[in-house]
């Protein structure tokens, strides 16, 4: 039990003064220490200078010849891990508990800060100064909602701790790490979490009852990396729940405040060691970032099993998908809704071809990254300059987000994200989609008319084929064919938008209404599904279909005047279209030998 009077008790809650009034404020504390004005110096919301934190905290800033760290910050090693057993009333297997305890057996350090559950309401985090490792099992879990964990730093200096650990989000850690020199601590272990978003704990009580019928028996909730929502209840039951089936539509526009939507530290960057799940496929998922990490893990020993992580899939679609939106609801006008025919048929895709593990992990950083530039150019635009960090513009770039007048300071050319894996910065090149292609400039030659003949071809045979496989899900019913249709649709939107794309770049306008032969894939559809279902009976026309898509693709590579990057964008579009003609085909033989 949490105890708010006893300064001397396992798990104590010391009285804290109120805040200060702040705008874009995450009350992270040091607005209720003895001096609020170090917030001028704390706040990541107001001019937040990662590189020289990142090489105060960790050697170094995060280096751009080595992969990912443009994503995830500097690290020394990325592992997939879990406890075993895992323990009881975790959030995942216990890691992030297990460490708290071992410093504090160990006697590493004199107090774990944290978060542990308002006696009142589970849900809601209350900070706690914990002194001995029993006093770590009460915190296991979630929790929803502002908590003033650095307010608890001058309580535990009054009581003579001179060695704590910290176990905290990103806002709260930017604001540790800010001010750690002038705090007087021998020693600070910082075990940081990723947070993508938080709100009130009375708007996430909203959002549980949107969910069940009985949100108070509901004792567990997690966002998967597998996009789904799990929730347990305290029948023992319990119930996923795709992303796509998600009732955000219902939310308030204010449920996630401005603060989150504008965060530009979703891996908790400077911690010593961030424990998540993003990469983790199931698991969890940590970055160990200086030799004070490999520390804390090393404490686990042979009760953490470890192993390297994976990653599948392609993110530049989702991301694609997510910037609409996000361009919509930045522009207070309504996001893009799915048809809620095809959120089933998505939520069972999602999880089989869109980004895991360490893709998903890349995926959730770009949409954060988008989703700042976004609100911050529609509400604070006068902030961007100092807000935004270079490695930020870095990962909104592939998707056509590029720094205006006035919106960054000046300094020297940062690296490039790319649309698979992060690539570093050669002089004359960018990275672009999974390629590092030439850098066009004013001196370079524009597309000749040729190739951008072909490009429209190819787009409208994108619009076609999307429009069929769309017409074909709809005639399936759930039935037949059903998966492969779903993954066709997905297919085909992206190369559809990555040709408009293209399209725009070389000034001319993407006609999004197809041709004359969607009609006629519509109508082949529509007559099919009245007599077989859209069974496998349909894979040879398919086929033979997406063959001739193909071939549209050799005679455009053939063509004179393209650009090295798109000459990539089309080699690659062939090939996921090959490689589905492959599986087809495989499909095809596997149904006539068993025939």
């Amino acid at each position: 039990m949490v105890d708010r009077g006893d300064p001397v008790s396992a798990i104590w809650a010391p009285a804290i003064g109120a805040a200060a009034p702040r705008d874009l404020c995450t009350d992270c504390g040091i607005s209720r220490s003895s001096d609020p004005k170090q917030c001028g110096q704390a706040c990541q919301f107001i001019k937040p200078d990662y590189p020289a934190l990142e090489a105060r905290v960790h050697g170094r800033s995060r280096d751009p010849q080595r992969t990912d760290e443009i994503f995830f910050g500097p690290f020394r090693r990325m592992v997939r891990a879990s406890l075993a057993p895992p323990r009881k009333g975790a959030q995942w297997t216990g890691i992030t508990t297990r460490l708290g305890e071992r410093l504090l057996e160990s006697g590493a350090v004199d107090a774990v800060l944290t978060m542990a559950p308002d006696p009142d309401d589970k849900w809601k985090p209350v900070p706690v100064l914990v002194t001995s490792a029993e006093g770590m099992a009460k915190c296991r879990g979630m929790r929803m909602g502002y908590a003033p964990l650095l307010a608890l730093l001058e309580p535990a200096r009054a009581r003579g701790f001179k060695r704590i650990a910290i176990i905290g989000i990103p806002c709260q850690v930017y604001a540790l790490r800010s001010l750690e020199a002038r705090l007087g601590f021998e020693r600070i272990y910082v075990v940081g979490t990723p947070c993508s978003d938080n709100t009130t704990t009375a708007n996430f009580h909203t959002f549980l009852e949107l969910l069940s019928d009985q949100p108070d028996t509901i004792t567990y909730l997690e966002f998967r990396a597998d996009y789904h929502v799990e929730l347990r209840f305290n029948d023992g039951r319990m119930k996923e729940i795709p992303f796509l089936k998600l009732p955000i539509s219902k939310l308030p526009p204010d449920f996630f405040p401005m603060t989150c939507r504008t965060c530009v530290d979703y891996t908790n960057v400077l911690a010593d060691i961030t424990v998540g799940y993003m990469g983790g496929q199931g698991e969890q998922w940590l970055l160990v970032r200086n030799p004070r990490g490999e520390e804390l893990l090393d404490l686990l020993g042979s009760e953490v099993q470890i192993s390297e992580p994976g990653s599948a899939g392609r993110r530049a679609g989702p991301v694609k998908g997510f910037l609409k939106n996000v361009e919509l609801a930045a522009g207070g006008l309504p996001v893009r809704s799915m048809p809620n025919w095809l959120r089933p048929i998505m939520g069972w895709l999602m999880p089989r071809v869109g980004p895991r593990g360490l893709e998903f992990a890349r995926a959730r950083v770009e949409m954060k990254a988008v989703e700042t530039v976004l609100h911050l150019r529609r509400q604070y635009p006068q902030r961007l300059k100092n807000m935004v960090p270079a490695h930020v513009w870095a990962l909104v770039e592939p998707y056509g987000i590029r720094s205006g007048r006035g919106e960054r300071p000046e300094q020297r050319a940062e690296p490039r994200a790319r649309n698979n894996t992060r690539v570093p910065q050669l002089k004359g090149t960018r990275a672009f989609d999974g390629a590092c292609v030439e850098t066009q400039t004013s001196q370079e030659a524009l597309l000749s008319k040729e190739i951008v003949e072909h490009l429209k071809s190819l787009h409208t045979s994108a619009i076609d084929a999307l429009n069929g496989y769309e017409e074909a899900l709809k005639g399936a019913d759930g039935q037949g064919m059903t998966p492969l249709f779903g993954e066709m649709i997905v297919l085909h939107r992206r190369h559809a938008d990555e040709l408009a794309s293209e399209l725009r770049n070389a000034g001319e306008i993407p006609d999004e209404k197809g041709s004359f032969m969607t009609v006629i894939h519509e109508t082949i559809m529509d007559v099919r599904s009245m007599f077989n279902g859209l069974d496998e009976s349909v894979l040879p026309g398919l086929i033979d279909g997406e063959k001739r898509n193909a071939a549209k693709y050799d005679d455009a590579l053939k063509a004179d005047g393209a650009t090295a990057s798109v000459l990539g964008r089309l080699s690659g579009q062939r090939e996921d279209i090959l490689q589905k003609i492959a599986s087809m085909e495989a499909q095809k033989s596997a149904n006539e030998r068993a025939a």
